[in-house]
């Protein structure tokens, strides 16, 4: 798709200025090629077409590298075991393939990228970073106040000059968040001995969390409900949405279950109610036909049930789960089997309103 869209544009006597590969979506947590992105780019300029910047939006997913380094440390066992019902079940998970690891590894070779530490960094927000791989961009970013700093040198003066300030996008900002980055990092390494055994833990939750919504119907007998996710996990968010397995339902119907279901599992109005009333939370999306196209949702949309009309007209809600905690298998250790029990309690729920509609 990228080299017809760049092919379009020198068809039509056009000149592409960037591209940009999201490394780990927010919505589903989703890794583009970057990779093959470059490729592509070198493709052109041996070609003698128009280059282009290429950047990195690895706000969230950025730290996912740390399990590449100093080499990949794999994901583990491509089986868990859980507790469904009182019994020990062992589950397959849909661990992400390596040609994610690829992508992040050339994360280096792109022109800039943004990470957000406040995300995957476990740090408080609003730690964030915009990296460039050369300093030609000092000059064009520089804020000038004539209070703070003297007048701009220009050109390979700015790109030399060791100050932080006018070069900074967003300008003033407070120094916590650093400082919490910097102890952060300092105590947990960003190599694979550190930080990567966090995200590991983190992908692998999400993998069990995708099996056991989509087998739960399997290792509980009973259930008239499904949890559909709308794909694998490509990092460590899995979104998925809430059908009938008794009755076929409209796609607004299906939307109104999951809006009833995140209703149960979110608090609208902190005045009136306690975090505590809840055992545990879901976050929630939109599936829109304008960003998402019926194409790239046709194999969603015929799991969940629902004609490419309906997605045109409605767009689909969904629920989503961001698996963060990196202590979880060791609640196991401990007896708590808390994604088992975030399934049952999403099913159970779905359950339950169904029979009211």
């Amino acid at each position: 798709a990228l080299r017809e869209a760049l092919d379009r544009l020198d068809q039509e006597g056009r000149v592409p200025l960037a591209v940009v590969a999201v490394t780990g979506t927010t919505e589903c947590g989703a890794i583009d090629p970057v990779n093959l992105v470059l490729d592509i780019r070198e493709e052109r300029e041996a070609a003698g077409k128009p280059s282009f910047w290429i950047h990195a939006d690895a706000a969230y997913g950025g730290y996912l590298r740390t399990m590449l380094i100093p080499s990949r440390m794999g994901l583990g066992d491509p089986r868990v075991n859980t507790m469904i019902d009182g019994r020990s079940v062992t589950l397959n998970l849909p661990l992400p393939d390596a040609s994610q690891c690829e992508a992040l590894e050339k994360l280096g070779e792109c022109d800039s990228i943004t990470v957000d530490p406040h995300k995957l960094g476990f740090v408080p927000y609003p730690a964030g970073a915009v990296c460039f791989k050369s300093d030609l961009v000092k000059p064009v970013a520089r804020q000038d106040a004539k209070y703070i700093a003297e007048e701009a040198k220009g050109g390979e003066a700015d790109q030399k000059d060791d100050s932080i300030g006018m070069f900074i996008l967003e300008g003033s900002k407070p120094g916590s968040a650093a400082a919490s980055l910097w102890l952060s990092h300092k105590l947990i390494p960003l190599d694979s001995s550190g930080h990567g055994r966090l995200m590991q833990e983190t992908v692998r939750n999400a993998a069990e969390l995708y099996t056991l919504l989509d087998e739960f119907p399997d290792l509980s007998r009973g259930q008239t409900v499904q949890a559909v996710p709308l794909s694998k996990p490509g990092s460590n968010i899995v979104c998925y949405a809430f059908k009938s397995t008794e009755r076929q339902l409209s796609l607004s119907e299906i939307n109104d279950l999951n809006r009833a279901i995140y209703d149960r599992f979110t608090i609208q109005d902190i005045g009136e109610h306690s975090i505590h009333e809840r055992r545990f939370f879901a976050s929630r999306t939109v599936l829109d036909p304008e960003r998402f196209s019926p194409d790239s949702a046709q194999d969603f949309l015929g799991r969940l049930g629902v004609t490419r009309e309906e997605y045109e007209k409605e767009g689909v809600f969904l629920l989503r789960s961001v698996l963060m905690n990196p202590w979880y298998s060791r609640a196991k250790q401990r007896g708590r089997y808390f994604l088992a029990e975030l399934t049952a309690d999403l099913y159970q729920t779905a359950e339950r309103l169904l029979k009211t509609t």
